[in-house]
């Protein structure tokens, strides 16, 4: 019993670093790195896969792409809450919703489409491409 006790306080030990390590401004700016990394490369693999829309690998790219966009948007929202974002978290966030929507569009998903480009918005209602 002791053992399983030692377990519970251990994870609720980890629980309480994990959420203030999350807090810290070095992990808020690991996590802003990740995510631009992540938009970076997904920018790549959509540009690429826009020119055969057709084919199979093309749809198959820009699905991967709208899954770095969408994880870079968690990844950043997890460090930076989205109400006390900065004007290049803001940028960051509405380039990848954009980028979700566009994409989306390309391959027929409206529904996700509108989602993305309605938290755009959420996000800058001024912006011309949302």
């Amino acid at each position: 019993r002791a053992r399983a006790m030692a377990g519970v306080a251990s994870r609720e030990s980890w629980a309480t670093v994990a959420a203030a390590l999350s807090r810290s401004p070095e992990f808020a700016d690991e996590e802003r790195r990740y995510a631009e990394e992540l938009c970076g490369a997904a920018n790549s693999l959509s540009h690429g896969a826009a020119e055969g829309i057709a084919d199979g690998e093309s749809q198959s790219r820009m699905r991967q792409a709208i899954a770095m966009y969408m994880e870079a948007e968690e990844r950043l929202l997890g460090a930076v809450a989205e109400a006390s974002c900065g004007p290049a978290d803001r940028q960051i966030l509405v380039s990848c919703r954009l980028n979700v929507a566009t994409l989306a569009m390309k391959l027929g998903e409206d529904m996700r489409a509108a989602q993305a480009g309605s938290r755009a918005l959420d996000l800058d209602a001024q912006n011309p491409y949302a």
